[in-house]
C-alpha cells in the first residue's frame, strides 16, 4: 500500500521523535511552546509510525556462539506489520497480571509516583470488559477511578498495558520470565494511543512518562532524550512548573499534578546527568512545590488544603514518613543534579574559573546530607545515598584533572565513586533488582573514576577500601553483563583497564614476570578502547577522563 506524502511526513516525524529504529529523517520534528496539544497529536500518530516503518525493536533469538562473534552486543530486529496484528497480547491471568503490577508498583512507582495505585488495580480488575468494550458503543459497568481519563476504555487500556510491559521488562531482567513478552504488551498499548490523543494534556504527559520508563529498560532507548524533552516542553506549555497551575484545584488533583511534574523533572535530570545534556528549566523558572508527604494511595478527601503546605525546610518536607518520602527526598537531589549540570558543565568558562562554584555546591550538598540523611528510614538509605554520591561524583568529575591528588575534593570523588559501586553491588544481591541503562552508565563511569584517581594518585590513594570498590564495580558489570549481553563489551574493557592499573601499581617488573610465567589468561578479553569513541552512555567529561586513562595505559 502506497502512502501519501503527508502520511510519509507524519511517519518520519514520529520516528524521529522516538528514534525507535535506526532510520534517519530528512527533517527533524519540533514541538513549539505555542501548541499545547502538539504532543497529543504526535502520540496519536505513533501507532501508524510503528506499523508502517516497522520501527519497534524486539530481541532477536541468537545462539551463544553468534553472540560471542558480535562481541556481546545486543541483538535486535524490527517487528513486522504482520506480527503487530498477529501477536496481540491477550489479557494476562489474574496471577500474572497481579505479578506484573506488583513489579511496577514496587520497583518503579516509588521513584515516579505519577499514577494512582487504585486506578491501575481497577483497570486490571476490568481488563476483560475493557478489551471487549474498547472502540464499541457498549454500556459501561460501575468502575471506581480517581481520574475521568479512565472513563475512556482506550486510555485505561493504554495505561494498564504499559504498566504490564514495564513490569514484564523488570521481571525479565531478574528472573526466567517466560510469559507474554513486554514487547507484545507494548504493541497492544500502542494500538490504543488514539484515546490518549483525545485526553487532556495532563494525561498525555502521564502516557509519555510511561513510554519513557519503558524505553529506559528496553533495547530501543535511542529516543529517550528527545521524548523527555517533548514532555518538558509540554510541561512548560501548560505551566505545570508553576505553582499557579495547581492553585484552586481540589487537593487530590493538585497533589497528583505535583507528583507528575516532579516525576518528569526527575527523569530529565537523571538523563541530563547521564548523557551530559543541558536541562530545560532552571531553579528560577520553577515554583511548583514538592508534593506533600502522604501515603500515595490516599484520595485526600479528609485533608484540608492548609495541612498539606510544603513550604518547610528541606529536612521537613518528607515528614511524616510515608511511602512518598523517598520520592520527595530524591526530587531534592535531582534539583541539585540539574543545578550542577547548569553551573558546572558549561562552555563559557574554564574549569579553573569554576572552582569557587564547585566548592559552594559541595558545601550545599554536604549541608543537605547532614540535615536530611538522619531523617531517613532504613529502607530508604541506600537509594538516597546512591543519588547523593552520584551528585558528588558528577560535581567533582570535571575538576579531577586539575585537582591535587592529595586534596580533599579529590579524595571525596574517590569515596563517592566507591560508594556508588558498593551500593549497586548491594542492590544486585537482591533478586528483584532490575537495572536500566542509567545504572550501567553510573556503575561503568564510577569504576572508571576509581581507576583514574588511582593512576593520578598512585600509592597516595591506594588502600584496601578502594581495591574493594573497584572489585565491586567489576562484579556489578559482570552481573549486568549476564542479564544483558550488550553490556559485556563494557565489562570486558573495564576488566582489562583494572588489570593494567593493578599492574602499574605493582611495578612493571613484577608485571612482566607474571606475563612470562603465564600468570595472565591467554583468553583474557582485550581492551576495546574504540568503544570510548562511540560511547552513548557517558557524558563528555567522563569520556575525556576515560580517554586520558586509556592514553596512560597504551
Amino acid at each position: 500500500m502506497q502512502q501519501t506524502p503527508k502520511a510519509q511526513h507524519n511517519v518520519a516525524d514520529i520516528v524521529g521523535i522516538l528514534s525507535l529504529g535506526s532510520g534517519n529523517t530528512e527533517t527533524s520534528s519540533y514541538i513549539g511552546s505555542s501548541s499545547g496539544y502538539a504532543l497529543a497529536t504526535d502520540l496519536g500518530k505513533m501507532v501508524q509510525a510503528t506499523a508502517w516503518n516497522k520501527a519497534l525493536w524486539v530481541p532477536a533469538a541468537t545462539s551463544d556462539d553468534e553472540e560471542a562473534r558480535v562481541g556481546g552486543s545486543s541483538s535486535t530486529r524490527r517487528i513486522t506489520l504482520q506480527e503487530l496484528h498477529s501477536n496481540r497480547a491477550e489479557p494476562p491471568s489474574e496471577t500474572l497480571g497481579a505479578k506484573l503490577i506488583k513489579a511496577y508498583l514496587s520497583r518503579i512507582h516509588p521513584r515516579f509516583p505519577f499514577l494512582f495505585r487504585s486506578d491501575v488495580w481497577e483497570a486490571h480488575r476490568c481488563r476483560y470488559i475493557l478489551g471487549r468494550r474498547a472502540g464499541r458503543d457498549v454500556e459501561q459497568d460501575q468502575s471506581s477511578y480517581s481520574s475521568v481519563a479512565y472513563d475512556s476504555d482506550g486510555f485505561a487500556l493504554f495505561v494498564l498495558y504499559m504498566v504490564y510491559a514495564i513490569g514484564a521488562l523488570n521481571l525479565r531482567l531478574t528472573e526466567d520470565y517466560r510469559h507474554t513478552s513486554p514487547e507484545q504488551f507494548y504493541v497492544f498499548a500502542m494500538q490504543h494511543v488514539a484515546s490518549v490523543r483525545e485526553a487532556s494534556p495532563i494525561h498525555n504527559l502521564e502516557a509519555t512518562v510511561l513510554l519513557i520508563l519503558y524505553h529506559l529498560r528496553s533495547e530501543s532507548r535511542n529516543g529517550l532524550w528527545h521524548l523527555t524533552g517533548l514532555a518538558m516542553r509540554t510541561v512548560t506549555d501548560i505551566g505545570l512548573h508553576r505553582a499557579a497551575s495547581t492553585h484552586g484545584l481540589p487537593t487530590f488533583e493538585a497533589q497528583m499534578r505535583r507528583r507528575l511534574f516532579w516525576s518528569i523533572y526527575s527523569l530529565e535530570s537523571i538523563l541530563a546527568g547521564t548523557l551530559g545534556r543541558p536541562v530545560s528549566l532552571s531553579d528560577s523558572d520553577i515554583d511548583q512545590p514538592l508534593p506533600a508527604s502522604v501515603d500515595d494511595d490516599d484520595r485526600l478527601s479528609n485533608f484540608p488544603r492548609e495541612t498539606l503546605s510544603t513550604n518547610q525546610l528541606p529536612e521537613q518536607q518528607a515528614l511524616p514518613p510515608t511511602n512518598l518520602s523517598q520520592f520527595i527526598i530524591l526530587s531534592q537531589l535531582h534539583v541539585f543534579e540539574a543545578r550542577i549540570q547548569r553551573k558546572v558543565y558549561r562552555v563559557d568558562k574554564s574549569t579553573i574559573a569554576l572552582l569557587p562554584k564547585m566548592h559552594r555546591l559541595m558545601a550545599d550538598l554536604e549541608t543537605w546530607r547532614n540535615n536530611v540523611l538522619p531523617t531517613l528510614q532504613a529502607s530508604e538509605h541506600d537509594r538516597v545515598s546512591l543519588h547523593y554520591h552520584r551528585n558528588v561524583r558528577l560535581l567533582l568529575q570535571p575538576f579531577l584533572p586539575i585537582l591535587d591528588p592529595s586534596s580533599e575534593p579529590f579524595h571525596k570523588a574517590a569515596v563517592a565513586a566507591g560508594q556508588i559501586c558498593q551500593i549497586h553491588k548491594r542492590f544486585h544481591q537482591a533478586p528483584e533488582y532490575g537495572h536500566s541503562f542509567v545504572a550501567v552508565h553510573t556503575a561503568f563511569v564510577s569504576g572508571i573514576t576509581l581507576l583514574y584517581v588511582l593512576w593520578r594518585g598512585k600509592d597516595r590513594l591506594w588502600s584496601i577500601g578502594i581495591s574493594n570498590d573497584i572489585r565491586a564495580a567489576s562484579c556489578v558489570l559482570s552481573i549486568m553483563g549476564e542479564r544483558a549481553p550488550w553490556i559485556r563489551r563494557f565489562r570486558d574493557t573495564f576488566d582489562v583497564l583494572v588489570e593494567a592499573t593493578m599492574a602499574a601499581l605493582q611495578g612493571t617488573s613484577e608485571h612482566a614476570e607474571r606475563q612470562a610465567e603465564g600468570g595472565y589468561r591467554s583468553d583474557a578479553p582485550q581492551a576495546d578502547f574504540s568503544l570510548f569513541d562511540h560511547l552513548d552512555l557517558a557524558d563528555h567529561g567522563a569520556l575525556d577522563m576515560a580517554r586520558e586513562l586509556t592514553g596512560w595505559i597504551t
